[in-house]
């Protein structure tokens, strides 16, 4: 008799550490992020642009002005992605796109972030949140890098 109870209370004890612990599941967020996007369109004559495309598997990035295009595409490094999902999605949903800055010789920045049917951007925002501020500097020493190659290559 003791064994069959002290199973039945083992059954029951997972029951309920099953039971809490996906009750506690829902608390995390998981952010289903399948594209990251970052551009910069410049104005004037020369209207140069990047683009830097970020998915898990790959890092597509574009670079050019009107009269040339140039591309290099390389493999996302794991722990790249894996902080860029850290980004708040109600934080970066809560910046506000400004004017364009292109008309005045300016140039616009642009960032979008890509869910399985959801769409999160803004243009040339005020950022007022340090983990919005960390997922850009994220962004931009990518671009950085990938111009890096780009350049080598063409050297």
């Amino acid at each position: 008799m003791f064994l069959k109870a002290n199973t039945t209370h083992r059954y029951y004890l997972f029951f309920l550490l099953s039971f809490f612990s996906c009750g506690n599941s829902k608390t995390v967020q998981k952010n289903n992020i399948t594209d990251i996007t970052y551009t910069a369109i410049n104005g004037g004559k020369g209207a140069s642009f990047f683009s830097l495309k970020i998915r898990k598997d790959s890092i597509l990035y574009i670079v050019g002005n009107r009269n040339l295009k140039k591309q290099k595409t390389v493999k996302t490094p794991p722990k790249i992605w894996t902080n860029l999902l850290l980004v708040k999605l109600k934080k970066f949903d809560s910046i506000k796109s400004q004017p364009s800055k292109t008309k005045s010789d300016g140039t616009d920045f642009t960032v979008s972030i890509i869910e399985n049917n959801n769409t999160h951007t803004f243009t040339n925002g005020k950022i007022n949140s340090d983990n919005v501020k960390y997922f850009l500097n994220l962004l931009s020493k990518e671009q950085l890098k990938m111009e890096s190659l780009n350049n080598n290559n063409n050297e």
